[in-house]
């Protein structure tokens, strides 16, 4: 990725992986039964590059996006000054996000297409109700708060379906089928590579982690 004003080599790609929502679990976030508004107040309109964020939050999972800022070496990162292509991409201060949050998946590719950054969003959909199940044993054990995610980051897929090309050389949105990965393989995995422009023949082991959710 070339930083955000085209003049100085950042990096070759950074891939940011997220999930609809991210980090945390549904008991520490929500609060009440207006669970939607609060969804809508924890989704950030772009994630940006992790130089530019910072975390409050003292998990793997935030870290793998943002430099945490309340471990032992807090004043280290407290002191940290927004790198100058931050301030270019018109970023004032380091970017944080609540413990638990969507990415608005429009907005985010827009952002980096405004400034110049090749962006590609690849939204991976997994059966509806074996998902529902996952999350419910995971990480939300509220049903309703669950089925209340499920919507809403429903909303945010169907939005970037609509709004980001994906019918052309150089897509902005690739849908990936959880389930045809595990059913066709290393064809339908090439053809994925084909649409992302990755040359390779890598072919990773898959194990279907659906079969779990399955009873006998």
């Amino acid at each position: 990725m070339e930083d955000l004003i085209g003049t100085k080599k950042l990096r070759g790609i950074e891939v940011q992986h997220l999930s609809l929502p991210f980090g945390s679990t549904c008991r520490e976030v929500y609060r009440g039964s207006n669970v939607i508004e609060q969804m809508r107040q924890y989704t950030l309109s772009v994630l940006t590059p992790r130089e530019c964020g910072i975390s409050d939050e003292n998990s793997w999972d935030h870290s793998l996006l943002w430099a945490p800022i309340n471990r032992k070496r807090a004043s280290t990162y407290g002191d940290r000054i927004l790198p100058q292509y931050c301030n270019d991409a018109g970023l004032n201060d380091f970017t944080r996000a609540p413990k638990r949050f969507f990415v608005n998946v429009t907005s985010h590719i827009r952002w980096y297409l405004d400034r110049g950054v090749q962006a590609t969003a690849v939204l991976v959909l997994r059966d509806k109700t074996i998902q529902n199940i996952s999350k419910v044993k995971n990480h939300c054990n509220s049903q309703p708060s669950a089925d209340a995610e499920d919507s809403y980051g429903m909303q945010i897929m169907t939005e970037a379906f609509e709004k980001l090309s994906y019918d052309v050389e150089d897509p902005s949105l690739v849908l990936v089928s959880y389930e045809m990965l595990m059913n066709i393989g290393d064809p339908y995995l090439f053809s994925i590579y084909e649409k992302l422009g990755i040359q390779s023949s890598y072919t990773p082991d898959l194990k279907d982690g659906n079969k779990v959710y399955l009873s006998p």
